[in-house]
């Protein structure tokens, strides 16, 4: 039992030598990665350290850049404000000058209107005036042959009054022959009597004279104790009835028969005879 009991004692010193040994090696190594982890931590903070510095540093620098471009727009916007307003200013200059333009040439136009309107009255003022004294001229002219016109119209009136006062209408001529009764005839071998029937106006007096003219020439008058005169009153006119009783035998041709009264010849007519 004893020789056993000393037997085990060394083989447990030596286990425990061994895993002591095996514990310092796990201890060691497990120190030495632990330094190698902290010295390889420390050396990436220091990146990162160096890292956010350089960070920090460019973001700083645009930061700086930033609100250097801030002010410069900040800048450039007021500039940009100032010659807003002065281009502003000067779109409002140019819309009154142009609206001073635009009134200066209407009026430039208008004038030149008024001046062709001044011209062309001018013109139609001489025109006129010309006009007047040609008018002058031709009233003179109308005055003239009005005054001829008066003169002749109480000429033709005269002569109107005259032929409507001494008016003979209702011409009747006929030549008759005696057989047991009067019967009309053209011969003139067989013509014993020839009568004239005509109307005047009813304030013709009875003064009414008579001539026959034959053939050959020979004028036979109302005084001639070969015609007879009668006169009867109508409504509206007076009837005359001259009858011319030949001595003789009637001449071949033409007789002319003209009726007169106070010298004015008052009607014409004829007969012929075979």
């Amino acid at each position: 039992m004893s020789v056993s009991s000393n037997k085990t004692v060394p083989a447990i010193l030596i286990t425990l030598i061994v895993i002591l040994a095996i514990t310092s090696g796990l201890l060691l190594k497990a120190n030495y990665t632990k330094k190698t982890n902290l010295k390889s931590e420390l050396t990436r903070s220091e990146q990162l350290l160096s890292e956010k510095l350089t960070i920090e540093a460019e973001l700083d620098k645009t930061k700086a850049a930033v609100v250097d471009l801030q002010t410069k727009q900040a800048d450039k916007e007021a500039e940009l404000a100032e010659i807003q307003g002065k281009l502003y200013e000067r779109e409002r200059r140019i819309k009154v000058l142009s609206g001073v333009n635009t009134e200066l040439l209407k009026s430039r136009i208008e004038a030149a209107e008024l001046r062709k309107a001044k011209a062309d009255l001018e013109k139609e003022q001489a025109d006129l005036k010309l006009s007047y004294k040609a008018s002058e001229k031709e009233i003179e002219t109308y005055k003239s042959t009005i005054g001829a016109m008066e003169a002749q119209k109480t000429i033709l009136n005269a002569r109107l009054e005259k032929a409507l006062t001494y008016n003979t209408d209702n011409f009747l001529i006929n030549a008759t022959k005696w057989l047991k009764k009067e019967k009309l005839t053209t011969r003139a071998v067989r013509a014993k009597k020839l009568t004239v029937t005509f109307d005047i106006p009813t304030k013709l007096t009875d003064k009414v004279s008579f001539k026959l003219v034959s053939p050959s020439g020979n004028i036979v008058s109302s005084d001639d104790n070969s015609i007879t005169l009668i006169s009867k009153d109508n409504l509206n006119s007076r009837e005359i009835e001259f009858t011319y009783t030949p001595l003789g035998k009637m001449e071949k041709g033409i007789y002319k028969i003209e009726i007169q009264y106070k010298g004015n010849v008052i009607g014409n007519s004829r007969i012929q005879f075979r």
